[in-house]
């Protein structure tokens, strides 16, 4: 197809001055044949209408502040879906915590690992925020190993298990195909991960591009570390939020969405332990541990 359209999908939420960053991007694109789906989930910054004013080629869609990242995905999805748009099309997933050089829609559409049945995934390379350290790391993927529930990050040239949904691009018959994620079950952290292994167990292929690539500012994403000081903030960091990328609940239902059969019991069951054993050790540390220094004294 000689001049495809590329439908890019930003899900936003209450950043307006990172996404004038991306919508800075969007301007300074050679490749103009674009069309932008923002879902807008509840911000109450003005993000929406900044974007207005900045893009023409859009269409805004609206959500409530729960969507979060799988259910503005879905639904731009079941947006998408609707759309009378050539198999050769390009669905373009951004996110707004990254920036992009003014060639790299030139770049995707141009990219020979663009096929049908193919998921390609521009890597990341990590940046600060002030630009002052510049593709420290880059993210290519990652491999999992199902037995020890151990996620890796991917060197070059390794095929991976999955990859993130964070400039994923594939051709609209693919993406309709496919369908949309589990954000009941997954609203956030996981839901990329799950949504293109299940492509990969479809028999699409996951491919890191080599001729993409994107910058990360990795200093404004969500909680990795657990820093609760309470029992109650605990248990809702690890059973309830959806802000925290190791909340035992969601990673028990990715098990139960993405681990292969074979494993799947055992993987679910380590969810549940390692949770158990991580409850024992911060019971001990912060409760039992100051009682018996204070008894010592």
């Amino acid at each position: 197809m000689i001049n495809p359209k590329i439908y890019v999908v930003l899900p936003v939420h209450n950043r307006v001055n990172i996404t004038k960053k991306f919508i800075g991007c969007l301007q300074e694109q050679t490749y103009k044949n674009y069309h932008l789906i923002l879902v807008d989930d509840g911000s109450t910054d003005d993000t929406a209408e900044y974007v207005k004013k900045q893009i023409d080629n859009l269409t805004v869609l609206y959500g409530d502040g729960n969507l979060w990242w799988a259910g503005s995905l879905s639904k731009a999805y079941r947006y998408l879906s609707k759309v009378k748009a050539a198999d050769e099309d390009i669905v373009l997933i951004g996110n707004d915590d990254t920036t992009f050089d003014p060639d790299y829609f030139e770049k995707v559409i141009n990219d020979r690992d663009l096929k049908s049945g193919t998921l390609v995934v521009s890597p990341g390379h990590s940046i600060s925020s002030d630009f002052t350290s510049l593709r420290a790391k880059i993210e290519r993927g990652f491999a999992i190993d199902w037995p020890s529930l151990m996620v890796y990050k991917l060197e070059e040239g390794q095929d991976p298990d999955a990859v993130t949904t964070r400039g994923l691009y594939m051709h609209y018959a693919t993406y309709k195909s496919l369908g949309p994620l589990h954000p009941w079950l997954l609203p956030h952290y996981l839901s990329d991960l799950e949504y293109t292994i299940r492509a990969k167990r479809c028999g699409f292929k996951l491919i890191v591009s080599s001729h993409t690539h994107l910058y990360v500012d990795r200093s404004i994403t969500g909680s990795h570390r657990d820093d609760a000081k309470t029992l109650k903030e605990f248990l809702f960091n690890h059973l309830v939020s959806k802000k925290t990328a190791y909340n035992t609940f969601y990673w028990g239902n990715f098990v139960l969405l993405a681990a292969p059969w074979k494993y799947k019991f055992k993987a679910f069951r380590l969810v549940y332990i390692r949770f158990c054993r991580k409850l024992t050790k911060f019971i001990k540390e912060t409760y039992l541990a100051p009682r018996e220094l204070g008894t010592s004294k």
